[in-house]
C-alpha cells in the first residue's frame, strides 16, 4: 500500500499515493511535481486573451498549461495553435526578445508549486521590462494567492456563475466561485489592478448575472473593467447553443443602468460595447476593431475632453483605424450608459 500524499495548492486537496498519476487538475502529481514539465507559448494580443485596460493594443506573450482544477464542461484545454515548451526553456526565448514584453499567464498557473511559479517570477525580475498579468479562475485559497499577487501587474478574475448550483452544472468545483469572489475581495483591497469577467451559458447561469452585479455594487467596484463573454459550444457541451448577442446586449445594458463604467461584450467584432467612454462626458475614448485600438479620446489615462482619469494601466499601442480600415467619412459618436 502506497504512503498517502495531500497536495495542499488549491483547494481540492487531492489525496493521491506515490504511484498515483495525477490530481484532479491533471497537473500535478505526487510530491507536488508538474507532469510532463510542458507549457504552451504563443504570440497573441492582449485584447485576445481578456485584458483591455492593461496596456491596450500590445502584443503579448501567452503562456498556459494542458489543464487546470475547473475542468469545465465546456473546455477542453485545446492548444492546437500553440508551441510547446518547458519552464526551463522560457529564459532562453525571453533573452532572444531582449525588449519590453507582456506575459499572460492563464488559470493553471496560480495552482503551479512553488518552485517553477518562483522561476517565472525570477525572470521578472531578471528581466525589468517584462510585465506579468494572470488570468485566473479565482480557485485558490487566500493565503496561497496573497503570496503571489504582488507578482502580478494585472488580475483577470473569471466567472462561470455566481452559486453552487450554477458550477456544478459546468465543473467540479461547485464551490469555487466563492473563492473567485474572496479573491476579487482582496485583490480590492490590496488595490491590485483588476478586470473581471463574466461566462453567459444559456440555461446554465443567466439568473446568476444579476446576484453577481449586485455583489459588485455591495463592493463599490463601479470602475472594475467587466466583460461579458459568449458561451461557445464545445467538449461535453458541444450540442449547446452559443450565447445570443440579443441576450449579451441585454447583460450588457443591465450593468450599465446599474452604474458600472467600463462594461464590454467582448466576443463582438465592434461597437459601443466593445469601445471606452468616458463616464463623465460620454465622449469615446478608445474604439476597438477587432483586435486593433485607436486612442482617440485619451491621453496618459485621462480623458481629454474633461481631465477624467480612466483606470488604464500602461501605455496605449494605438492605430488609425480609419486609414487601416479605409472608412473615409464615418461619423464616431459617444456612448453614456
Amino acid at each position: 500500500m502506497g504512503v498517502k500524499k495531500i497536495c495542499k495548492l488549491c483547494p481540492h486537496r487531492c489525496n493521491f499515493n506515490i504511484l498515483s498519476a495525477r490530481g484532479l487538475c491533471h497537473l500535478i502529481g505526487p510530491n507536488q511535481l508538474l507532469m510532463d514539465n510542458k507549457i504552451f507559448i504563443r504570440r497573441s494580443n492582449i485584447e485576445l486573451t481578456g485584458f483591455f485596460h492593461f496596456f491596450p493594443g500590445h502584443e503579448c506573450l501567452e503562456i498556459s498549461l494542458p489543464s487546470c482544477n475547473l475542468r469545465c464542461t465546456f473546455c477542453e484545454k485545446e492548444r492546437k495553435s500553440y508551441s510547446i515548451t518547458s519552464l526551463t526553456d522560457l529564459s532562453k526565448i525571453l533573452e532572444k526578445e531582449n525588449r519590453k514584453m507582456i506575459i499572460v499567464l492563464d488559470c493553471s498557473f496560480s495552482i503551479l508549486p512553488p518552485p517553477l511559479i518562483n522561476k517565472i517570477i525570477e525572470l521578472k525580475h531578471h528581466y525589468p521590462c517584462i510585465y506579468i498579468s494572470h488570468i485566473t479562475n479565482g480557485f485558490i485559497e487566500k493565503e496561497r494567492f496573497i503570496k503571489l499577487m504582488r507578482n502580478f501587474d494585472a488580475l483577470l478574475v473569471r466567472f462561470f456563475g455566481f452559486s453552487d448550483l450554477a458550477y456544478s452544472r459546468v465543473s467540479i468545483a461547485p464551490r469555487a466561485w466563492r473563492y473567485a469572489a474572496e479573491i476579487t475581495k482582496t485583490a480590492l483591497e490590496n488595490n491590485i489592478f483588476l478586470e473581471l469577467s463574466y461566462t453567459i451559458i444559456p440555461g446554465y447561469n443567466e439568473e446568476d448575472y444579476a446576484l453577481f452585479l449586485r455583489w459588485l455594487v455591495s463592493l463599490k467596484a463601479f470602475k472594475i473593467p467587466l466583460h461579458i463573454k459568449r458561451f461557445y459550444p464545445r467538449y461535453l457541451l458541444k450540442d449547446k447553443a452559443p450565447t445570443r448577442t440579443k441576450l449579451l446586449m441585454e447583460a450588457f445594458n443591465k450593468a450599465k443602468r446599474m452604474g458600472f463604467h467600463y462594461v464590454y461584450i467582448d466576443d463582438i467584432y465592434e461597437g459601443k460595447a466593445r469601445n471606452t467612454y468616458c463616464p463623465n462626458d460620454g465622449s469615446l475614448l478608445i474604439r476597438r476593431v477587432g483586435y486593433f485600438v485607436d486612442a482617440l479620446g485619451i491621453t496618459d489615462s485621462h480623458c481629454k475632453k474633461c481631465g477624467e482619469k480612466i483606470p488604464i494601466k500602461g501605455e496605449i499601442s494605438s492605430h488609425n483605424l480609419k486609414a487601416l480600415f479605409k472608412v473615409p467619412g464615418e461619423k464616431i459618436e459617444g456612448w453614456r450608459g
